[in-house]
């Protein structure tokens, strides 16, 4: 088991979260509170991924400025059912992005396996949390370095250089979030 705890620098948020595997799987746990231009919020989630990294299933009780939702995620043969409505926009879809995580960044990096200077886009499904939607983006990662992977956003409004630990799990993320534990 890894239990880390992050602070959320834009986001003034802390996130707990532990990491549980065996063999067959990956099982995250995770809890984050904050508030940020008078929004405030509590997140549950538990994210269920194979052996390889690719998303099972999620789950994210939140509560957003007292307004409680649950939202629910599960992939089978390829085809995403989001609240139980399938959603074919998400078809193959291998992971999943919480806006107010740094996590989510532990599923490509890890999935990917890629070597210095190696490149990939992806395709994630956006959970923003603060606006409430659910929706397609593109993404792309390069390793630059050992522990050193560039994000960006596609078409690229932001980028970031993340550092990772040696489980993939971020470190430091310029500007949004840091690893206190």
């Amino acid at each position: 088991m890894i239990n880390i705890i992050w602070k959320g620098v834009y986001y003034n948020s802390l996130e707990y979260l532990k990491y549980y595997a065996d063999s067959k799987q990956n099982i995250i746990q995770s809890k984050i509170i904050g508030c940020l231009d008078a929004q405030f919020w509590y997140v549950d989630y538990i994210v269920q991924t194979n052996e390889n990294w690719q998303i099972n299933s999620f789950e994210l009780s939140i509560d957003l400025n007292g307004e409680i939702s649950t939202l629910t995620g599960k992939v089978e043969q390829g085809v995403w059912s989001i609240n139980n409505v399938e959603r074919k926009e998400f078809k193959n879809y291998k992971f999943i992005d919480i806006s107010l995580s740094p996590f989510t960044n532990t599923l490509p990096i890890n999935h990917l396996k890629m070597g210095i200077s190696d490149s990939y886009e992806i395709q994630v499904i956006y959970i923003n949390i603060l606006e409430g939607k659910v929706e397609p983006r593109k993404q792309k990662y390069s390793r630059k370095r050992n522990r050193i992977y560039s994000y960006q956003n596609i078409p690229n409004t932001f980028s970031a250089d993340i550092k990772v630990d040696k489980f993939g799990f971020v470190i430091n993320y310029p500007k949004l979030f840091k690893r206190i534990i």
